[in-house]
């Protein structure tokens, strides 16, 4: 497997890990690894054009880097990705969402959108 591969396979544990803790109500941890999905994905999408691992988490940069066309939608969801990456690893900062943890709904769109990305061809 290409380096590229790798970091791709490892998104789709992210992803599949967050698909398991949805039913369990852990909405909190789901979203930290659909952030981690996302930006694994990106960072595959990126060594595999560009041949470099980028040291960033922002998932904003890391779609402009990795050159993937996204919908306005979809880049916010990006954003609010990067706040719950930090904000679902912490109790304390678990205040900046309602009920502590993200909806259902929300989580919906971010799964999709990790699976989106997943299926960029490198």
């Amino acid at each position: 497997m290409s380096e590229a591969e790798l970091w791709q396979a490892q998104s789709r544990r992210d992803l599949a890990v967050a698909q398991a803790l949805l039913p369990a109500g852990l909405h909190g941890h789901a979203a930290f690894h659909l952030q981690q999905a996302a930006e694994k994905a990106h960072k595959a999408l990126v060594i595999a054009k560009q041949n470099r691992l980028p040291r960033t988490h922002d998932l904003v940069i890391l779609a402009q880097q990795a050159q993937v066309t996204l919908h306005p939608a979809e880049m916010d969801q990006l954003e609010e990705l990067n706040v719950l990456y930090t904000s679902t690893r912490y109790p304390g900062d678990w205040g900046l969402l309602p009920d502590g943890q993200p909806a259902p709904a929300q989580l919906a769109h971010y799964a999709a959108l990790a699976e989106k990305l997943l299926h960029v061809p490198f």
